[in-house]
């Protein structure tokens, strides 16, 4: 960002030498007085770029203030090429939004890392219906659905296009597993902010020594979690009454779902099951 013609000439090279696209990903600048992204879009367009990725905020912002997306729209109506726009998508109708400032698509990471439906919940908010809901025992499910992705992730690089250091990488025996938990721990971090319990489920990825071990920790914490949802529920559906009876006593009771008998014309306070009057309930008791 800080130097624009050599960025341009490096791109110019790799675009001569290499038959795939090249594309840029950049930041809106690199500080506030220093926001080029519309220049250097436009300088690496005319280097060979295939297509550039335009992040709101400037490098000295990081992930503070908010991401300038009206800069974005100018670089993606300016360009000719697909301009891809990025920054404060964690939310499903901020990825809506975002599409409405004319970029090709977005480049989402946080939202993701915290919320892997928002996509799919995004696609339905397009589709003019409700956001998908996603439970708690959906999100533990996934949990234990991304290991087994992770697991069969990377495993066949050394016949790929990759280059692996000798005795390094994934693909070397139980390297592969200690692998996968490196990489639920970068999740974790992110997916366990906002969960019921989400501190132990960090500090059990954190401290996890096997996957074995941390899929039946995860298996506990989903039970337990199960029976606690089903507490709270049963406690939902519990009423409590607090009254006096027509001897004047105090009562508390505490019933389930099954309906009060209302009281009918064709009741009376003397009627068996009819429930006195309210001058009744509340009368004290008369001494004989």
């Amino acid at each position: 960002m800080r130097e624009p013609e050599h960025a341009a000439s490096v791109i110019a090279a790799m675009a001569k030498a290499v038959k795939i696209p090249v594309t840029v990903k950049m930041r809106a600048g690199w500080n506030e007085s220093e926001r080029n992204a519309l220049t250097l879009a436009t300088m690496v367009e005319d280097a060979g770029a295939a297509a550039v990725a335009v992040h709101g905020r400037t490098a000295a912002q990081s992930y503070s203030g908010s991401a300038d997306w009206d800069l974005v729209a100018t670089i993606a109506e300016r360009l000719t090429i697909p301009v891809f726009g990025s920054g404060d998508c964690v939310e499903p109708g901020q990825v809506i939004d975002r599409l409405r400032a004319g970029v090709e698509g977005l480049l989402v990471g946080r939202g993701v890392l915290r919320n892997p439906w928002i996509l799919a919940q995004a696609a339905d908010l397009a589709a003019g219906r409700a956001p998908r809901e996603v439970t708690s025992a959906d999100r533990g499910q996934f949990l234990l659905e991304y290991i087994e992705l992770l697991l069969h992730e990377r495993v066949h690089e050394p016949a790929g296009f990759r280059h692996v250091a000798q005795g390094c990488g994934p693909a070397h025996g139980g390297s592969h597993h200690r692998w996968v938990i490196n990489k639920l721990r970068a999740l974790g971090s992110w997916y366990t902010k906002g969960l019921d319990n989400g501190s132990h489920l960090r500090t059990a990825i954190n401290v996890a020594e096997s996957l074995d071990g941390l899929r039946d920790h995860h298996r506990v914490v989903l039970r337990r979690r199960a029976a606690v949802l089903a507490a709270r529920r049963a406690r939902h559906h519990l009423t409590r009454a607090v009254f006096l009876d027509r001897d004047g006593v105090l009562n508390d009771l505490v019933c389930g779902t099954v309906s009060r008998p209302r009281r009918s014309r064709s009741m009376s306070s003397g009627s068996p099951g009819a429930f006195p009057r309210r001058s009744e309930r509340c009368a004290p008791p008369v001494s004989s």
